[in-house]
């Protein structure tokens, strides 16, 4: 592994138990086991590592729905496909998970160009779905986001994929009954 790759990898795992605000470049140099002029020759400050960090690890999960939702054909099985991403990814990498979705990144403005809302309306367009479309898309993904938040916070027992089935059955109540949400 690079340089670079350890000290983004010791900055996300900081970053999602800690938050951006209490993580100091000398823990990540120590967890990342480098000096932190280390740091600085990849990145000029904490906040440009946590959002280059927050930016390739986000693309790069929108890159993987992208062609997830382009290698299905139906509505259910898109959504299916997706939510079995997100419980695989989310207990492969749960930092990767908190530190996209749930840390404090919003307080320093790492908010990514096209969000996964956006990505989301984007789909019930393609599916033609009646309703409010963006509120639907924030209700999907709060069922997600909650499951896994719960999870980290020990208020639901199991990993993430253990509730994956009912997330899908969750979702697909919704979508079924997204003209009656408007």
């Amino acid at each position: 592994m690079s340089k670079k790759n350890e000290i983004e990898r010791a900055a996300i795992e900081l970053f999602s138990k800690k938050g951006i605000k209490a993580t100091t470049v000398k823990d990540i140099a120590k967890a990342a086991q480098i000096t932190e002029g280390a740091i600085y020759k990849h990145f000029s400050s904490k906040d440009e590592l946590a959002q280059a960090v927050f930016e390739e690890k986000y693309n790069e999960i929108i890159d993987d729905l992208k062609n997830i939702s382009a290698e299905h054909g139906t509505l259910d099985d898109v959504v299916k496909q997706m939510i079995g991403y997100y419980c695989t990814k989310f207990d492969e990498e749960p930092e990767i998970f908190t530190y996209l979705l749930i840390s404090d990144h919003y307080q320093y403005n790492l908010s990514p160009r096209f969000t996964l809302i956006d990505f989301i309306v984007d789909i019930l367009k393609k599916y033609k779905v009646d309703g409010d479309r963006k509120f639907i898309a924030n209700i999907l993904l709060g069922a997600v986001i909650e499951t896994g938040r719960n999870i980290l916070h020990k208020k639901i027992d199991g990993k993430m994929s253990d509730h994956k089935k009912k997330i899908i059955t969750s979702c697909l109540v919704i979508l079924e009954n997204s003209a009656k949400i408007k």
